[in-house]
């Protein structure tokens, strides 16, 4: 692509008249760039690393390999519910292995000091609408359990909690009190 040289371009910014404006070829993507180098970013960022499979896209190479092997890859999936430790260290440099994704992010967060909840494979508006979600449950006020003798206001003590609904509130069932 040869472009007619401009003043920016002289200055190194690569700015592009509107009328030469860059088009991303990319099916489904209408963006529009002004300069080469806003064009690349965008590529890079948005084309560069994508699963064939479900369209996610990555920050890199490691990061799309380890999502086609673990979401899309049966004999992966086969392996791990058999117990052996397939998920790998998100850093390259780390060659340990776990046994679940769990695992892994607990090693990434101690370990590496990744965002306790960071989740390489899940879209970001995903990641958002958990984010509100569990922020909206910490809003709500907690439930207040109801007893089914309503004459007993007293609260229940942890062990009596422990016992569930059915008990009275000293901890025994009606069954336990007529037996003693």
């Amino acid at each position: 692509l040869e472009l007619p040289e401009t003043g920016a371009e002289r200055a190194g910014g690569m700015a592009l008249n509107p009328a030469n404006a860059i088009h991303c070829m990319i099916s489904g993507c209408q963006s529009v760039f002004y300069t080469v180098q806003a064009y690349e970013d965008h590529y890079e960022a948005a084309h560069r690393h994508k699963c064939g499979t479900c369209k996610m896209t990555f920050p890199n190479a490691r990061y799309l390999s380890l999502h086609v092997s673990e979401r899309h890859d049966t004999f992966f999936q086969v392996q791990a519910d058999a117990g052996m430790k397939m998920f790998e260290c998100l850093v390259e440099e780390c060659s340990k292995r776990f046994g679940s994704r769990r695992a892994r992010r607990a090693h990434l967060s101690a370990v590496h000091k990744y965002p306790h909840g960071f989740r390489y494979d899940e879209p970001h508006r995903l990641r958002m609408r958990n984010a509100a979600r569990q922020k909206q449950r910490k809003m709500m006020p907690k439930k207040k359990k109801k007893y089914k003798n309503k004459n007993c206001r007293q609260q229940p003590s942890p062990r009596d909690a422990k016992m569930g609904e059915g008990t009275h509130a000293k901890g025994m069932s009606r069954g336990q009190r007529r037996r003693s």
